[in-house]
């Protein structure tokens, strides 16, 4: 049975807040594309991205990079956050920050 967000089981349910289940919709997202806090946050349940994606590059080795971007909160207002991005290859901690600010629309 499919759950929100097109998620099939359980461990991918929107619902489910376990560290391991949050990792594994991020991933999955990550896969189809970049993710800022603030729709980690909205979109996929993770109250506390950076975190889980930390664990995703220093535990299971996904090659994530962070720009820092400008989006706009639920209120309205513009906040500096980072931006996650998937990429192919294995995390080799050589990724830095990136520092460039682009708009993004939510």
């Amino acid at each position: 049975m499919e759950g929100k967000l097109g998620f099939e089981n359980k461990s991918n349910n929107i619902d489910d807040t376990a560290l391991p289940s949050q990792r594994q919709r991020l991933l999955d997202w990550l896969r189809k594309e970049p993710i800022t806090t603030l729709q980690a946050r909205r979109l996929l349940n993770i109250l506390s991205p950076a975190p889980r994606v930390h664990e995703l590059r220093h535990k299971d080795g996904h090659n994530i990079v962070t720009n820092k971007i400008e989006d706009i909160t639920s209120e309205g207002k513009p906040h500096r956050v980072g931006q996650y991005v998937l990429l192919s290859g294995k995390f080799d901690g050589s990724n830095k920050l990136k520092g460039d600010i682009e708009n993004v629309k939510s």
